[in-house]
């Protein structure tokens, strides 16, 4: 299957421009993973080996967690078939995955025999991760015992157990006195990232002596903690701690004393260097909990749409700098001086002024915070340091880098533009200039407009919308478009219904889709410099969704249009989904979906770094790092997806090779993106070191390539045929025109006119 090819959908579809080449599975997640009671069937031992067996060897079972394989092995139901029976059959809805017991299976394709399977082999694998046309028609060459699991029990399963191990190892952590001061964001960090370890009874974890590189929380069972020598004391043994080995995260020493598990114990561990890679140093942790509780606390965040990830971000942004006693002071009075806020961690400020009394401000305390608000004004005191002090200090610049709008801040609230509100009457239609799966993209003007302003209305039928369950889609798309306001990110202007469609009017993009541009380049290669500059721009976009927790997940370069300014613009938000831990729906488009989405053991924001990556990847090399030049099978390329088995091109230099590395690592919590810096550390990769990101989300940069359209109603960057072909639904009944009533609060709330 190519790129531009389409994978059958479930329960959500793509819904904007661009192509059908995605894939979709929902499996509803919620409340119903902690109830949920998967079935058993009985079966014996040799079946069951026979089963752990084959999933082992499985890439979609083979990281499973011991913990969840018995409930999987339970959930295969026995069945027999006599020879000649065909079990699957090319190009419908696959639902299964069989283990053959005993017996022999053909496959043919088109006819032809392609190959065969017998006792121990799986087939069908692809129906366990979503509902996709069989690739091949399977055919018992003699009678046969099959085990099979079907597709909803396996996603039912994996979510449940996903979502009741991570809740289960959060509050574990929290249990631990250092790390009960620390925000939901590190802790959950913390908890994706830990190992779990088993250790006998009897057997010893570490001896005194041993390099200090980890630390551990017991999860169930019980050690002891013996010989402990520290500070040239001898201390007596403890037993029964729920976690040791704490300060490896601290300093890099011999352990102090011997530790072994006095009964069968499993415990969960994180390596110093995974500690720091994730959350920073534990001081550093600790003082960036402090710090947002600062942040949260300051009177100019008191009333602004701050988001939890954006204080986050801010936190990051807080740089210490030492002054020296006896120097110049930080500002004098009367002094022109960038806006800032300064925290002292330690030693001692005076701020003395002619206009108010001295003010002395020791460790804990901040000055500047009437000062952070303008990016330049006139210091109303000097401040001098009595001993010497550390400072943090956030500067104004930092504050718009992650807000991207001083209007946020409640100071300048009174200050944002009005909306402009469009009626659906003064709309005229031009021509249909874009297709998605349940309607057509329309180009529109304001009738009788002295000066002709071309939109986009996206209609999406009625009908279709309810065949396919997507009723609470769509209106879920609406409210998370209505949320962003971006320059890198569609604009939502309003939204309207009738009795046959819903219809979202959106801002014109008219230079067509970034999958476009690269087909237009030699051998489809963008190049550096222009890869740099649109990843650049997307990273931006990608960044303020998620400090709105909103992660993204269709990522491709279809879903990014060129504005006539020549810079990026994401559309098509079908798949966008506001989550604030994980979600467990697979979605995407195949090549550049990440692995802990295939798996369906959880995602986060963590998917959308993966997906840039691969985009970075394509736009230097012009092909994906997981393209196959011998086959385009999807049961291929997700297992080097889910193993990480990509290839870089020689095209692409060692700066980018390093971020591509880093940006395709397997393990989620570990990827760059979802580091300690979140996806700060993404821009501060080397490879965006020449990139000015505030120039860029101010348009003040040269772009690599820029549209000249002819007028405002110009989309010929577009390629679609004119003409309308009409489609007739048959009119909704009572029942289905209730279910659209959400719509009407929506639409009022986008457009008071309507």
């Amino acid at each position: 299957m190519s790129e531009s090819q389409s994978v059958k959908q479930d329960e959500e579809c793509k819904l904007d421009f661009g192509s059908e080449n995605i894939i979709y599975r929902d499996t509803r997640q919620g409340e119903i993973f902690r109830h949920y009671e998967p079935p058993v069937f009985d079966k014996p031992q040799s079946a069951r080996d026979c089963l752990q067996i084959s999933l082992e060897e499985n890439f979609i079972f083979c990281n499973i967690p011991e913990k969840s394989l018995p409930s999987l092995i339970d959930a295969f139901e026995h069945i027999v078939v006599v020879g000649g029976t065909e079990v699957i059959k090319e190009g419908e809805s696959g639902d299964f995955f069989y283990v053959i017991e005993e017996g022999k299976i053909d496959f043919s394709v088109e006819g032809e025999d392609v190959g065969n399977a017998d006792a121990g082999k799986g087939f069908g694998d692809l129906a366990l991760l979503y509902d996709n046309p069989r690739a091949a028609t399977c055919v018992a060459r003699t009678d046969c015992s099959l085990w099979r699991l079907d597709q909803g029990i396996f996603q039912h399963i994996q979510a449940n157990y996903g979502g009741q191990e991570s809740r289960h190892t959060k509050e574990l952590l929290r249990k631990v006195p250092f790390l009960k001061g620390l925000n939901e964001d590190y802790v959950s960090r913390f908890a994706y990232s830990v190992t779990a370890e088993t250790f006998l009874r009897g057997e010893t974890i570490f001896n005194k002596g041993d390099p200090g590189d980890k630390f551990y929380v017991v999860r169930q069972g019980k050690v002891i903690v013996k010989d402990i020598e520290a500070g040239g004391g001898k201390y007596q043994d403890l037993v029964g701690d729920p976690y040791f080995g704490e300060n490896a995260l601290i300093r890099n020493e011999p352990r102090a004393a011997n530790v072994v598990a006095i009964e069968d114990t499993k415990v969960y561990s994180i390596s110093r260097e995974v500690f720091t890679s994730l959350l920073g140093s534990l001081s550093d942790c600790v003082i960036r909990s402090n710090d947002l509780k600062r942040l949260k606390g300051l009177q100019i965040f008191s009333k602004a749409d701050t988001t939890d990830d954006e204080y986050d971000m801010l936190t990051t942004l807080i740089k210490d700098v030492t002054i020296p006693v006896g120097g110049n002071p930080i500002y004098s009075e009367g002094d022109t001086i960038c806006g800032a806020l300064y925290i002292v961690r330690s030693g001692k400020v005076t701020i003395s002024s002619t206009k108010f009394d001295t003010k002395v401000i020791t460790a804990g305390g901040y000055f500047g915070d009437a000062d952070i608000l303008t990016q330049e004004c006139k210091a109303e005191g000097t401040a001098r340091v009595d001993e010497q002090c550390v400072l943090g200090k956030l500067t104004e610049r930092d504050i718009y880098s992650v807000l991207r709008s001083r209007n946020r801040l409640f100071m300048f609230r009174d200050g944002r533009h009005a909306r402009k509100y469009i009626r659906y009457t003064d709309l005229q239609k031009h021509r249909i200039f874009g297709q998605g799966t349940f309607g057509k993209i329309w180009l529109v003007s304001i009738r009788n407009a002295a000066k002709p302003q071309a939109y986009a209305l996206k209609i999406q039928r009625k009908r279709l919308l309810l065949d396919n369950n997507q009723v609470d889609g769509a209106l879920r798309e609406i409210k998370i478009m209505s949320q962003l306001d971006h320059p890198f990110i569609i604009k939502i202007l309003s939204a309207y219904q009738d009795d046959e469609s819903i219809m979202i009017l959106l801002r014109l993009v008219q230079g067509g889709e970034l999958f476009t541009l690269m087909r237009r380049c030699k051998n489809k290669i963008l190049g550096e410099n222009a890869a740099r500059f649109y990843a650049a721009a997307i990273l931006e976009g990608l960044i303020y969704m998620h400090n709105n927790n909103i992660i993204y997940r269709d990522l491709n370069p279809e879903n990014i249009l060129i504005d006539t300014d020549g810079f990026p613009v994401i559309i098509d938000f079908g798949f966008a989904k506001i989550v604030k831990d994980k979600t467990f729906t697979l979605c995407g488009t195949p090549y550049y979906v990440a692995p802990e989405v295939i798996l369906g053991r959880g995602h986060d924001k963590g998917c959308d770094y993966w997906s840039l990556t691969v985009l970075i990847h394509e736009m230097i090399a012009g092909i994906t790092p997981f393209r196959s030049s011998t086959t385009d099978d999807n049961l291929v390329l997700f297992k080097a997806i889910v193993r990480g088995n990509y290839k870089i091109s020689r095209l692409v230099s060692s700066c980018p090779t390093d971020l591509i590395k880093k940006g395709l690592v397997t393990k989620p919590s570990l990827r760059l993106g979802n580091l300690a810096g979140s996806g700060t550390d993404m821009k501060k990769h080397p490879f965006f070191q020449a990139v000015n990101y505030n120039n860029i989300i101010e348009k003040k940069v040269k772009v690599p390539w820029k549209p000249k359209p002819n007028d405002a109603l110009d989309v010929s960057n577009f390629i679609y045929p004119r003409r309308d072909i009409g489609e007739k639904d048959t009119s909704l009944t009572a029942e289905e025109i209730d279910k659209f009533k959400g719509f009407d609060g929506v639409c009022r709330e986008i457009n008071p006119l309507i």
